[in-house]
């Protein structure tokens, strides 16, 4: 017969089995539970490498030719026209997330799509890429990481210069009106480019200008000449600085720009025409 003593030691063992159990499942269920959480937050498109979109990029500019491959690449920026302007991949399209519609898909059809996402949310980009999809995009790829993450891992990209900032200070050459003068009388084969707008090109730019403004100048710069001298720029000394920073982030590191810009130059009676 078991004692007194063995029967509640027994007990205690048979319990301690039994919340040892439970343990172990309820430790099964919520693992069981993540792992199942962490599956269901996958999102269901296809993403593309920083890396892999340099590589595209450094074949051609936008419609992009994809190595091995004869096909077009648009990159499609989703996020806020404010975002966009401050910092963005030459060359991409800016559609807003909230405002992407399939006529913007139509648009700007493409073989393949690269979607540059910011912090849009996850539900959105599958919309997007749904869209993309439906309209017979099969290729249409998300970026993986961020615009931040691209510019410190060396991606080139455009932004809006500051003036205070050293970066992009250093990004300027600036000349002086009369060496812009003296310049543009030794050299007939120089490109002088005007950053205004067409109606205030039409009233007066200095002689041999061609006008591309400022927010042309992405598009038109493969009707650019590499490797001639180049002067730009706008209305003002700080339009003309922008003009800078952009033919800068474009890859013409030696542009100069001109002083107190278009402004200036009449008010020192500078040659220019209508």
């Amino acid at each position: 017969m078991i004692s007194k003593e063995s029967l509640v030691i027994l007990i205690g063992f048979i319990l301690i089995i039994i919340v040892t159990t439970i343990t172990v499942i309820r430790s099964d269920k919520k693992e069981t539970s993540e792992i199942t959480a962490i599956e269901s937050n996958q999102p269901q498109y296809k993403t593309i490498s920083q890396e892999n979109i340099r590589k595209i990029l450094k074949e051609q500019n936008n419609p992009i030719t994809i190595p091995g491959k004869k096909t077009t690449t648009n990159i499609i920026d989703v996020r806020s026209r404010a975002e966009f302007d401050a910092h963005r991949i030459a060359g991409a399209i800016n559609i807003p997330a909230e405002t992407l519609t399939k006529e913007d898909v139509e648009k700007h059809s493409a073989d393949t799509i690269v979607i540059i996402p910011g912090n849009t949310p996850k539900d959105i980009l599958e919309k997007i890429t749904t869209i993309f999809q439906r309209d017979g995009f099969q290729d249409v790829y998300v970026m993986e990481g961020n615009m931040q993450e691209w510019t410190s891992s060396g991606g080139k990209s455009i932004t809006t210069g500051d003036p205070d900032n050293l970066a992009d200070a250093l990004k300027i050459i600036t000349i002086t009106q009369e060496e812009a003068r003296k310049w543009i009388e030794e050299d007939e084969k120089m490109i002088i480019i005007d950053t205004r707008n067409n109606q205030s090109f039409k009233q007066g730019h200095l002689i041999g200008a061609k006008n591309y403004p400022l927010n042309t100048l992405e598009e038109k710069r493969t009707e650019i000449p590499i490797g001639r001298k180049i002067l730009i720029y706008g209305a003002t000394e700080s339009d003309t600085f922008q003009s800078g920073i952009r033919m800068h982030d474009l890859g013409f590191l030696s542009t100069k720009t001109l002083e107190g810009g278009f402004g200036k130059w009449q008010e020192n009676n500078m040659p220019w025409i209508k």
